[in-house]
């Protein structure tokens, strides 16, 4: 367990020095955001069925020149036993606007997955998003996308990912989202998710 830590210590210092060289200025700049989500996942052939709870608390911070940077920290709570994860990531990414309504934001990360009854590890994954501001209150993440496996591809862990958004503008500090995600392992599917979440920007 204490590689893994260390593992995602590692990663989120590279990714912020990465950031420094891409921005080419202090950290001063831009908007912040912090979220915390609730996501059911559901058995694939049984909707019914509970996998897991996940409760995700994020961060983000976008720079005047488009720069992303973000970290993200999820706990799996498996259903019908005591075991858990804890998935600790840290990325590197950038938001393109194509309109004053469309944007596409393409992030790199690097994480930790933490397990009770399993050996810990390290990954990677690679996301991409399409947004559509439909109004000034409501927009639509039309497609996430994720590619994700272990360095040490002995843990199995190549589980892309797709899944759609809506977000919903409270005020200039709140916002509030519901989403849909469906999960693949060894080339099929592994689970369906419904998520809730909320963002405080600053």
């Amino acid at each position: 367990m204490k590689s893994a830590w260390y593992a995602a210590a590692i990663a989120a210092f590279a990714s912020l020095s990465t950031l420094v060289t891409f921005a080419g200025q202090p950290a001063r700049a831009g908007s912040n955001e912090i979220g915390i989500s609730l996501t059911t996942q559901r058995e694939p052939n049984d909707f019914n069925a509970s996998k897991s709870t996940v409760t995700s608390v994020s961060y983000r911070h976008s720079f005047d020149n488009n720069v992303l940077l973000g970290a993200t920290v999820k706990y799996y709570d498996l259903s019908h036993t005591t075991a858990w994860d804890l998935k600790s990531e840290a990325g590197l990414g950038y938001k393109y606007a194509l309109s004053d309504a469309f944007s596409l934001v393409g992030m790199a990360w690097l994480g930790s997955n933490v397990r009770s009854n399993a050996s810990d590890f390290v990954y990677y994954s690679l996301t991409a998003s399409a947004d559509w501001k439909l109004t000034p209150i409501v927009t639509w993440s039309i497609v996430n996308l994720r590619y994700r496996n272990a360095f040490d591809t002995s843990y199995d862990f190549d589980t892309p990912a797709v899944g759609t958004a809506l977000g919903f503008k409270i005020n200039d500090a709140n916002s509030v989202s519901v989403g849909f995600t469906r999960e693949w392992s060894d080339g099929k599917v592994s689970d369906n998710e419904i998520g809730v979440g909320y963002k405080y920007h600053f």
